[in-house]
């Protein structure tokens, strides 16, 4: 890449809160993760200067911080949220941030979330896509969630994490395949993603985006499988019932996709073609993913010629500033 950077603005970057990284339960989480990146645990707890100066190295101008899977009840939420918004005051030039809600304990999550934006200064929230137990948030008791995202005028970064038990043995019962391939099957490399997309199928079939048509919904690695699939979907979505807008007016006018750790240029030709450049952002997944790795990604993307350069700023940081208000 010859020519100067663009601004880059990264909104999928993840933090685990000191408060609570030592907790049994947090790291029973993360052991394997921990296990193959000694390195990790460190990268999630600091908000400071390493991060920052990982940033520097890689010409990221501003990151929008957001607290790593798995957090259960309303005071761990409010103590994470908490310490997050210390850690952005001291770097508030550089960094922003996504609260986590209580999403187990959907009473609380508006609430949490208005707390968060109106006093704290968060843009929006990212939660986990279903609640520990297996729970999506499409019935009436998520409602005051959803309405508050929609009069707040921020959006949801809907984000995968770890299947309850049941959906783990019902994706993969075989006792021939080991238990590391059943994980990863599972989580990252395949069931994460096709049940955050599956969630958003279940959101539109249950008419959440209906009752609450200007909620602004972000979905990170390119879509979660949906960008893939949205004609087969859109074709056979009139067999949910009837919905005021089609799924493909929902995903044109309520959904923002994410690059999070996805290094192939690939996917983004598909997505080029079925999904509008206003709704693409550039992120990382750091500190899952490197932000050398993804530098690296929006440098060949510069040079591919699949986007001109009005098309390449829009994916660097315009279409984020103007979603996040930054």
């Amino acid at each position: 890449m010859s020519q100067k950077l663009p601004r880059l603005i990264t909104l999928e970057e993840h933090w685990v809160s000191p408060t609570l990284a030592s907790s049994p339960r947090f790291q029973g989480l993360y052991k394997s993760l921990f296990q193959r990146d000694p390195s990790l645990a460190a990268h999630l707890q600091d908000v400071s200067a390493g991060r920052i100066a990982s940033m520097n190295r890689h010409s990221i101008d501003v990151q929008v911080v957001s607290h790593s899977p798995g957090l259960r009840t309303l005071n761990e939420c409010r103590s994470a949220n908490d310490d997050l918004y210390k850690a952005i005051c001291a770097h508030s030039d550089r960094i922003a941030g996504f609260a986590v809600l209580p999403v187990a304990e959907p009473a609380f999550c508006g609430e949490e979330l208005r707390r968060c934006v109106e006093e704290l200064g968060f843009k929006g929230a990212l939660i986990d896509h279903q609640t520990w137990k297996g729970t999506y948030y499409t019935g009436p008791e998520y409602n005051s969630m959803w309405e508050t995202f929609e009069k707040l005028d921020v959006p949801c970064y809907m984000h995968p994490t770890w299947l309850a038990e049941h959906q783990i043995q019902a994706l993969v019962p075989s006792e021939e395949v080991s238990k590391p391939a059943q994980k990863a099957i599972t989580g990252s490399s395949w069931g994460w993603h096709t049940d955050t997309g599956s969630h958003v199928l279940q959101l539109h079939a249950a008419g959440v985006f209906d009752r609450f048509p200007n909620l602004k919904l972000v979905l990170g690695h390119f879509g979660e499988m949906l960008p893939f699939m949205l004609d087969r979907i859109e074709a056979f979505s009139s067999r949910y019932g009837g919905f005021k807008r089609s799924f493909k007016e929902m995903w044109r006018e309520n959904i923002w996709i994410t690059t999070s750790g996805v290094w192939s240029l690939d996917p983004l030709a598909t997505i080029l073609r079925n999904t509008s450049i206003d709704r693409i952002m550039f992120s990382i997944d750091y500190p899952y993913s490197t932000n050398e790795v993804g530098l690296k990604w929006f440098k060949d993307l510069a040079d591919s010629g699949l986007v001109n350069e009005a098309g390449l700023q829009k994916i660097a940081h315009l279409n984020a500033a103007r979603l996040l208000k930054l």
